[in-house]
This record gives structure tokens, C-alpha cells and sequence, in this order.
């Protein structure tokens, strides 16, 4: 199987109003290339995430990746994390939204895939969907 992916850093001050940024630039990342609860998914899982790794902070970099259908999200924070962090009250919806989700002492990660809900037609339609562009 030939699949084409990207990946995406960029780091995110540890500051509330991070979150919002966060979940923009995912929106922006993978609008074009993934269905729309997908990328729903995508955003609140990111911003999560980075709230669990990076609020209060100095800071959380944050990196997306695909590969054909398949998202990966992490959060790595300079600081060490501790329980509260990786096991948190954000991992039952995180768990709930993505099909895999893992920690170490630095690093949140969650994995997805773009599927279409209940049998329907993913958004946008297939024929319009694209590997993900490259972008800033």
C-alpha cells in the first residue's frame, strides 16, 4: 500500500488562549484532506492534549502526522509529566475519540483514523478528498 503522509511541528505558548490557536491549526492542517468529524476529532483531541502537556508551561510542541486515512497527534512539553498529566481527567474523552493513545515522560500522543460514522458518505466526498498538502 502506497500512502502518502506529512508531518506538521510547531510550538504553542503555555498560555489558555493556546488551546483556541491549537485547534485552528489543526482545523487549517487537515480540512482539505480529511472528513469533517475527523478533523472535529482531530482539533479537540490536539487541544487536549496540549492542554494536558503544555498549560502552565513555558511551552508544548505540538506535531501532527498522516498517512493516507491515519492522523497521529502529540503533545511534548520540555517539562516532565507527571500522572496527572498522562492520566488525567482530558484521557476518557481522548480515549473515547481515537483509537490509540500513549504516553512517556514528555510526550502525549493519540492515533485516528478518518472513517465515515454509521456507514455515511465521509465529508467531504471521496472524489474531492487529497493527501494532505504540505503546509507552514
Amino acid at each position: 500500500m502506497n500512502e502518502q503522509g506529512h508531518t506538521w511541528q510547531r510550538r504553542f505558548e503555555g498560555r489558555p488562549e493556546q488551546a483556541r490557536a491549537v485547534r485552528a491549526w489543526v482545523r487549517n492542517l487537515l480540512s482539505d484532506c480529511m472528513g469533517n468529524e475527523t478533523v472535529r476529532a482531530a482539533e479537540l483531541v490536539a487541544s487536549e492534549l496540549f492542554t494536558a502537556a503544555g498549560l502552565d508551561r513555558d511551552a508544548a510542541d505540538m506535531t501532527v502526522s498522516t498517512a493516507g486515512s491515519r492522523i497521529r497527534v502529540y503533545a511534548t512539553s520540555p517539562e516532565l509529566l507527571g500522572v496527572i498529566d498522562t492520566h488525567g481527567p482530558w484521557r476518557a474523552l481522548v480515549d473515547g475519540l481515537t483509537d490509540t493513545t500513549g504516553s512517556d515522560t514528555h510526550t502525549l500522543w493519540a492515533g485516528l483514523h478518518d472513517t465515515p460514522a454509521n456507514g455515511a458518505s465521509p465529508s467531504p466526498p471521496p472524489h474531492r478528498r487529497h493527501p494532505c498538502p504540505s503546509r507552514p
